[in-house]
């Protein structure tokens, strides 16, 4: 009985504090736009083939994160996640999806592309990896033979003022 009643407190303080259940959820939203469709729901249970059945048919980008799945009252809840943006995505037995769009802003953008190598459903995406793989070596390539050079130019410099003294 303490067990129930305890988890129940539980529950009830976690659904008032919604920012806390998600990093995500965490940071300041900007631009919420909402809008909905009506789809046909793949004959499956599995909740992974289900939330990338949706992403694909209503065209996003992004991932759908496994453990931002819910079930409630007949409606599965499930996020899709991409740069800049996060899909709220709530689809009920009946096939409507209702969907909550959050433009996150110019910063998290930048923050997410940092170490990013592709993105699901992107083509362009997939040459941001490469792009990212050959700056990463130029510009080590460069810093090195950089140093490597001044340390020689140095070197002839210290040379150079010791023989003419």
């Amino acid at each position: 009985m303490g067990r129930t009643v305890c988890l129940q407190l539980r529950r009830a303080l976690w659904s008032q504090l919604p920012q806390l259940q998600s990093p995500l959820r965490a940071k300041v939203e900007y631009n919420v736009v909402e809008w909905q469709a009506q789809l046909a729901l793949p004959d499956t249970d599995d909740d992974r083939t289900i939330a990338f059945a949706v992403r694909d048919s209503v065209g996003l980008l992004g991932w759908a994160p496994w453990w931002e799945y819910r079930h409630r009252d007949d409606v599965f809840h499930f996020q899709v996640v991409r740069p800049g943006k996060r899909y709220q995505m709530h689809l009920s037995t009946d096939g409507s999806l209702q969907v909550e769009e959050y433009r996150l802003g110019i910063w998290p953008v930048v923050n997410q592309l940092h170490a990013l190598m592709s993105l699901p459903n992107s083509e362009f995406m997939s040459w941001w990896g490469a792009f990212t793989e050959l700056t990463f070596w130029v510009v080590l390539l460069s810093a090195g033979s950089g140093v490597y050079l001044w340390t020689r130019l140095s070197a002839e410099r210290r040379i150079a003022g010791f023989c003419s003294v």
